[in-house]
């Protein structure tokens, strides 16, 4: 059911942009070409990103994704809830020093569930500009296998390509790309976890930049709950 739900995503993006004259452009590589910003058509797919957009809006980066001549690996709506249903989970975990007391006790958190409004601006800002290159970066665009990037927020990231096997060529078939993440293990101390997102929907190429969507299972933020409530 996954698999056939991300492929019809995926139809429906393509279709979608097809259908526009103009918005597609057969060059032997199909390359979606739509005609408003990155912003702008995230706001067209309200059902995929409504509450990514929300979030954008809180961080004050609607200008950065209308204007600016950037690449964003998006989450989706979905990505966003997962966030906020582990931070939900992280601030109700005992302590380990008073097993009484909850994280959020140890926060300073007054209430018992996190919401939306509750995180701060300078938080979502910070994660959204993780997954965010200063340039416009197609799939082809990028060196393969990998290829190391400094996101905005100054955080290392990587893309990587995999090349899947054509009538037992291996390397001759179809590409797909992925946005790695580098974070310290919450497992196994000073050990460094390779995280990799999966891209579903690449090269959504718009007037200011380009859009890869990810794989709306993954976590937003890829914290398990951390970081998105700061100490009063």
């Amino acid at each position: 059911m996954k698999k056939i739900t991300m492929i019809a995503f995926a139809c429906l993006m393509l279709s979608w942009a097809s259908c526009k004259k103009g918005y597609f452009v057969d060059s032997g590589v199909h390359s979606g070409k739509i005609n408003m910003s990155s912003y702008d058509f995230m706001r067209s797919r309200a059902d995929i990103f409504d509450t990514v957009l929300l979030a954008i809006d809180k961080a004050g980066l609607k200008a950065q994704y209308q204007q600016e001549a950037v690449t964003l690996f998006s989450p989706q709506n979905y990505s966003i809830r997962v966030a906020l249903r582990n931070v939900n989970n992280y601030m109700k975990t005992p302590l380990v020093t008073d097993r009484t007391k909850k994280v959020r006790d140890s926060l300073g958190f007054p209430r018992d569930t996190v919401v939306f409004d509750d995180i701060k601006p300078e938080i979502w800002k910070q994660m959204f500009q993780s997954y965010t290159l200063n340039a416009k970066r197609v799939l082809n665009s990028f060196n393969n296998p990998g290829e190391n990037h400094q996101s905005l927020s100054g955080e290392q990231t990587r893309t990587f390509i995999r090349t899947e096997a054509w009538q037992n060529v291996q390397g001759a078939g179809a590409k797909s790309l992925a946005y790695q993440f580098f974070r310290q293990s919450l497992s196994k101390a000073g050990k460094t976890d390779t995280i990799e997102v999966r891209v579903i929907t690449s090269d959504l190429q718009t007037t200011n930049g380009v859009l890869h969507v990810l794989d709306r299972q993954h976590e937003f933020g890829l914290t398990s709950g951390r970081g998105f409530i700061q100490k009063n």
